[in-house]
C-alpha cells in the first residue's frame, strides 16, 4: 500500500511572536446523513462554528446534515462517511501574534473574545477554501486541500514575515 508523503516536507517557519509547523499525520472523515442517523451513528452534533471533543475524536458540524470528524474512524451503516485525510493538508500556527496574522490573511475576526478556543470557521485564505480551529493554549490549525498546500504556506509565510 502506498503512503501519502507530506505536502509540505514538513515545512517549519519561525519569526517574532508566529510559528508555522505543518502538522501531518491526522485522520480527517466527513460524515453524512440523516439528523437521527447522525446522532444515533456518530453520536455528536456541535453547534456550528465550535468544535466537541467526546472520546478521541473532535466533532465539526459543517452543514445541516454534515459532520467532520478529526480522530478515529467511526463505524456506520446509514451515513455516509468519505475519508478526506489524504486530501487534506494540516498546518499549526501559533506564538502570540497567531491571531493578527489569521486575521490578516481570513475574513474572520480571530480576537480571543470573539474566536475562542474550541471555535473553527470555514473561510478561504487567498481564494483557497480553508477550516480553521482554534485550540487551547493558543494553537491554530488550518485545514486546507493538499493539492493547494504549498500556495497556502507561501501566503501565510509572507504574511507572518511582514508582521516582524
Amino acid at each position: 500500500m502506498l503512503d501519502a508523503r507530506s505536502p509540505l516536507g514538513r515545512a517549519a517557519f519561525d519569526a517574532d511572536g508566529i510559528s508555522l509547523r505543518e502538522a501531518p499525520d491526522f485522520t480527517l472523515t466527513l460524515y453524512a446523513g440523516s439528523a437521527i442517523s447522525l446522532r444515533r451513528e456518530v453520536g455528536e452534533m456541535p453547534d456550528f462554528g465550535h468544535s466537541l471533543q467526546a472520546n478521541r475524536n473532535t466533532f465539526f458540524r459543517n452543514g445541516p446534515n454534515q459532520v467532520l470528524v478529526l480522530g478515529p474512524v467511526i463505524e456506520t451503516r446509514n451515513c455516509a462517511a468519505t475519508a478526506l485525510s489524504s486530501g487534506r493538508a494540516r498546518i499549526e500556527v501559533t506564538g502570540p501574534k497567531a491571531p493578527v496574522l489569521l486575521g490578516a490573511v481570513a475574513a474572520v475576526d480571530f480576537s480571543p473574545a470573539a474566536f475562542g478556543v474550541n471555535a473553527f470557521a470555514q473561510t478561504a485564505i487567498h481564494h483557497t477554501p480553508v477550516l480553521i480551529h482554534a485550540l487551547p493554549g493558543g494553537v491554530y490549525h488550518i485545514y486546507g486541500l493538499r493539492s493547494f498546500a504549498q500556495n497556502l504556506w507561501d501566503w501565510l509565510v509572507d504574511a507572518a514575515a511582514g508582521l516582524r
